[in-house]
């Protein structure tokens, strides 16, 4: 569970749906939605969720635990350790 989890942090959450459930069950988490400026443009606020763009080959938000959904299976296996580097980095 989330139980002792601060702060989520959603790599390559997208307009941030995902996360937003998760705050909502969980109220006492800071959910970090994490993806490329372009893509949260126009992401609608949701309540627990701060929206930060920036890129996961080079660095990922601070957080308590990770979140990731379709994103490593775009990627070849060296772009894989570089995201995921950067998030065993992050916490």
């Amino acid at each position: 569970g989330f139980e002792d989890v601060n702060t989520l942090v959603d790599v390559g959450g997208g307009t941030g749906t995902i996360i937003s459930l998760v705050t909502s069950k969980y109220p006492h988490i800071k959910g970090i939605n994490f993806d490329l400026p372009s893509v949260l443009a126009h992401d609608p606020l949701y309540s627990g969720v701060e929206h930060v763009s920036g890129d996961m080959f080079t660095e990922v938000p601070k957080g308590d635990a990770i979140f990731m959904k379709w994103i490593l299976h775009d990627w070849n296996d060296e772009d894989c350790v570089k995201i995921l580097k950067n998030c065993w980095k992050s916490l």
